[in-house]
């Protein structure tokens, strides 16, 4: 009964969090429960849910992983790059940084050229990302 109790908790926390962690432990729990099923005594169950689960994380979960991310879209901010953002204060390559607004959020911003001095409300192009904040020139 304890397995069919690992494997149903496994699949909804995996199903709620989608970190292809708990997966193995289900399929885990599914072949210490086999084992039991057939009458193998319980250390031997608890080996098995644990080599079963761990092998599994160990060897399939990383090839799985790139797997899957290979086929989700770029959605970061490299694609930021080339779009234009609004000035919200006056600043210069003498500051540190300055503050921008893009896709409905502010940022905070970098000047990637020493002579470009930006002034509140114009208009900038991201030139690049340094860290979390966005490098701007005049577009």
């Amino acid at each position: 009964m304890i397995w069919i109790i690992i494997i149903i908790a496994s699949v909804i926390v995996e199903l709620v969090t989608a970190g292809m962690t708990l997966m193995w432990v289900a399929i885990g729990g599914a072949a210490a429960y086999l084992s039991a099923r057939f009458g193998v005594r319980l250390d031997f169950q608890i080996a098995i849910f644990l080599g079963v689960s761990l092998s599994l994380m160990y060897f399939i979960r990383p090839y799985l992983v790139k797997f899957i991310n290979k086929k989700r879209t770029k959605a970061h901010l490299k694609q930021a790059i080339g779009k234009s953002v609004r000035v919200l204060e006056d600043f210069a390559s003498t500051d540190d940084y300055g503050k921008v607004f893009y896709n409905g959020m502010e940022w905070l911003a970098l000047v990637e050229d020493d002579n470009d001095i930006f002034k509140k409300g114009e208009t900038a192009v991201i030139a690049g990302i340094s860290g979390m904040r966005l490098v701007i020139r005049k577009g």
